[in-house]
């Protein structure tokens, strides 16, 4: 739970994620996307990017079948569906393993220091490509 004061009152929130890779069989004429396909804690900040991510691959798979939706709506659908999920559980998964990183990061004793690795690393390749733009330029 995360917990945080706003004058004498005191509110504690659950966070909620759903289990890293959770898939599910297709079913036609149904899907999911953004949270309720794939809610993961804040913790990557990622979530709206996997939901629009989520959103252009749907509408991607409809609009290159869109030729057959007269002959076969139902199939058209379907195979449409099937291709965007492929796309979805393998995309949220690997967010979602970020995700849950971080919150294990972030609430274990020695999640500063996990911080403190990460923000050095990403330093240390912005440096890197600064001094190789410099030398080309």
């Amino acid at each position: 739970e995360i917990t945080w004061v706003t004058g004498v009152q005191t509110f504690a929130l659950p966070i909620y994620m759903l289990p890293v890779g959770l898939t599910w069989e297709p079913h036609p004429g149904v899907t999911l996307l953004g949270d309720a396909a794939h809610l993961m804690t804040p913790f990557a900040g990622v979530g709206v990017n996997v939901a629009l991510a989520d959103a252009l691959d749907l509408a991607r798979a409809l609009l290159k079948r869109k030729g057959d939706f007269e002959s076969d709506l139902q199939g058209t659908i379907g195979d449409a569906t099937k291709e965007y999920e492929g796309l979805m559980f393998e995309r949220s998964k690997e967010n979602m393993e970020k995700t849950f990183t971080g919150l294990q990061n972030h609430f274990s004793a020695d999640g500063i220091d996990h911080r403190v690795k990460r923000i050095r690393a990403r330093a240390k390749q912005i440096e890197e490509r600064v001094r190789a733009t410099q030398q080309s330029g």
